[in-house]
């Protein structure tokens, strides 16, 4: 599990974090709108990020989930 804020758009690293979710046998839970840094506290996330998460996951990610 993973835990990201997000608020200002997609986090840099995510490109790394998908395809390793894939490649474990029981995926990996990814959530978006949560600071770590901060105490785990809900921070929302960029409206641009589903559509951002889906691209990646299409384009960039390697190998692609």
């Amino acid at each position: 599990m993973e835990v990201k804020a997000a608020r200002e758009g997609l986090p840099q690293n995510l490109g790394q974090t998908l395809p390793a979710f894939a490649n474990m046998p029981d995926g990996g839970t990814l959530i978006l709108g949560v600071d770590e840094k901060s105490g785990f506290t809900a921070v929302g996330a960029d409206a641009t990020v589903e559509a951002g998460i889906a691209s990646l996951a299409r384009n960039e990610a390697t190998p692609t989930p």
